[in-house]
């Protein structure tokens, strides 16, 4: 193959671009205790339809659908560290706020 480009794969390559963390939400948001060592909460004013936890390089470390507008998720198996939490509501909105694991 000399045409100078490369072969055509099944893989592709995301990157994940988060404009804005704990930055005005128009839905009111909570999630204690933070910085956590076991469990945190998440409360929100509307239902959220799914919450994910990343890592510092954007790789998804939890994934939970909701269905509620509160929800419980256990952070003890995740290194200590920062985390960026993403809380989806049923329109597709996603928010995000910082998670600091201890």
């Amino acid at each position: 193959y000399d045409g100078g480009e490369s072969l055509p794969s099944n893989e592709i390559e995301l990157e994940m671009v988060i404009s804005s963390v704990d930055g005005p939400a128009s839905v009111p948001l909570s999630i204690y205790p933070n910085p956590a060592t076991d469990m945190i909460r998440i409360q929100s004013a509307s239902e959220m339809s799914s919450v994910t936890i990343l890592n510092h390089s954007g790789k998804i470390m939890i994934q939970e659908q909701v269905g509620t507008d509160h929800h419980r998720i256990s952070v003890s198996k995740l290194n200590t560290g920062l985390y960026i939490v993403g809380i989806e509501d049923k329109t597709g909105k996603v928010i995000y706020r910082r998670l600091a694991v201890q």
